[in-house]
């Protein structure tokens, strides 16, 4: 068995692999996949097998329970993904195991099969879904701008975002604060908030500004916490933990009711990420969700639903 979990380790994560198109570049986006891949595959090869004589009869053994492993994105999960997890659990009678990590990290763990569905907060690229992966809106969130309590700024520019990022603003004097240097705050690059969220202010434009990374979003605000002149981002469902406030982007302020009438402009898609042809739980989990049994949990989490038909049929 240890044989088979080896080859197919080899097969899974090649010493060579072919470049996966968008496959993150940091070494423990990948380091998860192989953890992953080989928590699963021990936890079958040593399965204690029935013990005993010749001719003993053995106990009845209830048949062992379907699992699904979610993987993805750190905001998501504590919001609605691990809720929504026990509730299909429980509606299925089966195993549902969470992951976070970021939707980098999620989308690459489908496309390596350790795991059989990843939360991402961006949408898949064209190369992504030519490798066989494919994804599915569910709702969308507000990227809220947030700044330290202490700061008087109450709104900014898309404008003045790009000019802050490519180093053209570099003190909130001309903010109309006081005179001191922004400090540049982000989630690490397997975030797909920030992929959206830089798509969205650079538009092409390069990133001239250096700037201090969070591990996730969580990551980011710790550090906002302790930074008086600091900006940076998250989920609007994160944004009301302590010493850190949400402010306006072109006079909007994120709330519900900007996002669903699309006034306000920092928007990222909430999407299912599968690869292939799906299995049977992962098709009943993508068509559960989508037929409405999580709206109200996704308005809880100040995501708004995007209705649609069923992507999957079970």
């Amino acid at each position: 068995m240890m044989q088979t979990c080896q080859q197919m380790m080899k097969t899974l994560f090649p010493k060579k692999q072919q470049a996966f198109p968008g496959k993150p570049k940091s070494v423990s986006r990948i380091r998860f996949g192989r953890v992953l891949v080989w928590s699963l595959l021990l936890s079958a090869a040593f399965m204690p097998a029935s013990a005993g004589y010749a001719g003993q009869k053995q106990p009845q053994k209830k048949p062992a329970r379907s699992q699904l492993v979610v993987a993805g994105s750190v905001s998501c999960k504590t919001t609605f993904a691990a809720p929504l997890a026990r509730q299909f659990a429980k509606k299925y009678d089966m195993k549902v195991k969470v992951y976070s990590g970021g939707s980098e990290t999620g989308i690459f763990a489908v496309y390596a099969r350790a795991a059989d569905l990843a939360i991402s907060s961006r949408p898949l690229t064209e190369d992504e879904r030519k490798a066989g992966l494919q994804d599915t809106v569910i709702a969308y969130d507000a990227i809220a701008v947030i700044v330290h309590e202490n700061n008087p700024v109450q709104n900014l520019t898309l404008k003045q975002l790009n000019k802050i990022f490519r180093h053209k603003i570099k003190s909130w004097k001309k903010l109309g604060w006081k005179d001191a240097p922004i400090s540049v705050i982000l989630p690490d690059t397997s975030s797909g908030l920030r992929k959206v969220f830089l798509q969205t202010i650079m538009r092409g434009k390069k990133i001239k500004v250096k700037i201090k990374e969070g591990l996730s979003t969580y990551g980011a605000i710790a550090l906002l916490q302790k930074d008086s002149t600091g900006i940076a981002i998250c989920s609007l469902s994160q944004a009301h933990y302590a010493h850190i406030k949400p402010i306006a982007v072109n006079g909007v302020t994120p709330n519900f009711d900007t996002l669903a009438e699309g006034s306000y402009p920092l928007q990222a898609p909430i999407c299912l990420v599968t690869y292939g042809r799906p299995n049977l739980e992962t098709r009943r989990f993508v068509a559960w969700i989508t037929r409405g049994p999580a709206e109200k949990l996704l308005a809880k989490s100040f995501l708004v639903p995007r209705e649609q038909g069923a992507y999957f049929s079970e």
